[in-house]
């Protein structure tokens, strides 16, 4: 089997990759795991409207948001209405539909997409990686070679660390536990954020509508900063704070997700020879609030194109290749840089810190909050 490209991972960053580089006629293979693109889901969703519309996401793919609250341990409420903003600020992805909308445009452009197929190691030949050794379920063990391999692969970023990218397992990182649920939602198109030790310790929990009826309803925390396991939080959300409570109480859950997300920043290093890493796999995600789509899809585009550039070219090299470290260092290397030492910071409030800072939240004019996340890459 050869490939101009092989793409280890059918996510948002895989099939971003897939999409460019077919799209500039080069022959791209995509090799997923899992029997279904899209499953299981691993992500709340939460990011931004334009931008997932820049990005060429479908509007019905997005749950526009038009009212947002942060909740303080005691039950204090920092809140902001804007129904009036067409298009809205902030939205809500459905992962799984977005994967399938991705994987239809790869295809449409040409890709080839394997699922039920595990990517195993890289090939080598004089030191430099020439393809990777699958295995599926259907057809054994195979080998397939390739010009360029991309790393797609998530936060077990498979194939970077097999190559010395990523030394070890990631040491900070997010973890969550999620349920999509039916809830009679008082508004849905509000967004909840529940801060506070007794709800989250070292991270927060969200509920975020995904349509008529439906929510999503989770906890996310900061290893190593607490030990403690989200899904056990899940229910004190749900049933005891003073605020959701309310409307969570009668919430039925019909989906469970989990998930772990890098939060050490970028790796310094993601290309060589033949080779890029990209999305989760690279830790290109923003440490704050633990937004990876957006990213995902930006430099998936970019690993994709410069990669069929690379092929036209007839130029693998490190030094060709290193344009897209370049581009994403210098599109958000320094704010993730601040992101990670405000994040430090946060996932060691106490409920008492909290509290002042939810107060000093209410002195804030919204469209200046709104600004200064974005500024930092949060998300809604």
């Amino acid at each position: 089997m050869d490939y101009d490209i092989v793409i280890v991972g059918g996510g948002f960053a895989g099939l971003a990759t897939a999409i460019t580089a077919s799209r500039n006629n080069v022959n791209c293979l995509v090799v997923e795991k899992e029997k279904e693109l899209g499953y299981p889901v691993h992500t709340s969703g939460g990011s931004w409207y334009n931008e997932m519309i820049e990005l060429g996401l479908n509007k019905s793919l997005l749950h526009p948001i038009n009212s947002i609250a942060f909740h303080s341990p005691s039950g204090e409420v920092v809140s902001a209405n804007f129904k009036d903003k067409d298009p809205p600020y902030g939205c809500i992805i459905d992962g799984r539909r977005t994967i399938q909308f991705l994987a239809m445009n790869a295809a449409k452009e040409g890709a080839q997409i394997l699922p039920n197929t595990k990517a195993l190691s890289p090939i080598f030949e004089n030191g430099e990686i020439i393809g990777v050794n699958i295995k599926s379920s259907t057809s054994g063990t195979k080998k397939v070679y390739s010009k360029i391999v991309v790393d797609a692969s998530g936060s077990i970023s498979l194939i970077t660390r097999q190559l010395g990218l990523k030394e070890g397992k990631w040491q900070r990182y997010g973890i969550g536990a999620e349920y999509e649920a039916y809830v009679p939602l008082p508004d849905e198109n509000h967004v909840d954020f529940i801060l506070g030790e007794k709800y989250a310790p070292a991270g927060y929990a969200w509920v975020f509508p995904t349509g008529k009826n439906r929510a999503r309803i989770g906890v996310g925390i900061i290893r190593p900063d607490s030990r403690k396991n989200p899904f056990d939080y899940l229910e004190v959300v749900m049933h005891n704070h003073p605020n959701v409570t309310k409307y969570l109480k009668n919430a039925v859950p019909v989906e469970y997700h989990h998930g772990i997300f890098p939060c050490e920043g970028p790796l310094p290093k993601t290309v060589l020879n033949r080779f890029i890493s990209v999305g989760d796999a690279a830790g290109q995600g923003s440490p704050l609030v633990g937004e990876g789509i957006r990213y995902a899809l930006q430099f998936g585009y970019a690993a994709g194109e410069i990669a069929a550039n690379a092929i036209m070219n007839d130029d693998t090299s490190e030094d060709y290749l290193m344009q897209f470290e370049v581009k994403w260092k210098k599109e958000v290397e320094t704010d993730f840089k601040i992101a990670l030492e405000i994040q430090k910071r946060l996932a060691n409030y106490s409920d008492e810190d909290w509290e002042r800072k939810i107060s000093m939240l209410k002195a804030l004019d919204f469209e200046k909050l709104v600004v200064f996340l974005n500024k930092l890459k949060g998300t809604f």
